[in-house]
């Protein structure tokens, strides 16, 4: 009974973390990591945008949210049941950023700052390794190229600066730090 107990409580189902790395670039986000399957988790995060850009002749501010959801195989787990070891998986994001210019445009003969809203949605891949320590301690490491289609909505480009575009996105990386249960 005692071995029973011990071996179901090493089996964590959930995680709990934020990605450190990208507080130091002005997002703050929460991700939620659950097991499906023994060796397939689903991964789920909520992040907020706060930027503040200045240089000699004008500033930004840089606000929005992103949404980004993995699914994650891990092909090491093979009696262990907890989100952990090498994964590999598909991602898609989506980022909602509005971008306010301290620069003043003249349009018809009247100064009006400049703001601009940029959706973008992206597909990659998501290539990690996470750690369990002390059974609740989460340290995840992982890159995530990503390619992202960019729809740009302003006032104040041209037709051919306003259009979508696509590009691809190769230093995505982080370091997640959380609890595990």
């Amino acid at each position: 009974m005692l071995l029973f107990f011990c071996i179901s409580v090493q089996a964590q189902n959930n995680v709990v973390k934020t990605n450190v790395y990208q507080i130091t670039q002005g997002i703050t986000g929460i991700q939620f990591e659950k097991r499906l399957a023994g060796k397939v988790s689903w991964m789920n995060e909520l992040n907020y945008i706060f930027q503040y850009e200045e240089d000699t002749i004008s500033h930004s501010l840089i606000r929005g949210v992103g949404l980004n959801s993995e699914l994650r195989y891990f092909p090491l787990n093979i009696l262990d049941n907890a989100p952990r070891n090498l994964y590999i998986g598909p991602s898609l994001n989506f980022s909602s950023i509005k971008k306010d210019l301290s620069k003043y445009f003249e349009v018809e003969d009247e100064l009006k700052a400049a703001e601009y809203n940029v959706t973008t949605i992206g597909a990659g891949i998501t290539i990690g390794v996470q750690f369990i320590a002390w059974n609740w301690l989460a340290i995840d490491l992982h890159a995530n190229p990503i390619f992202d289609y960019h729809i740009l909505d302003t006032e104040f480009l041209s037709f051919e600066e306003n259009r979508p575009d696509l590009d691809y996105n190769l230093d995505r990386f982080g370091i997640s730090l959380g609890i595990a249960f």
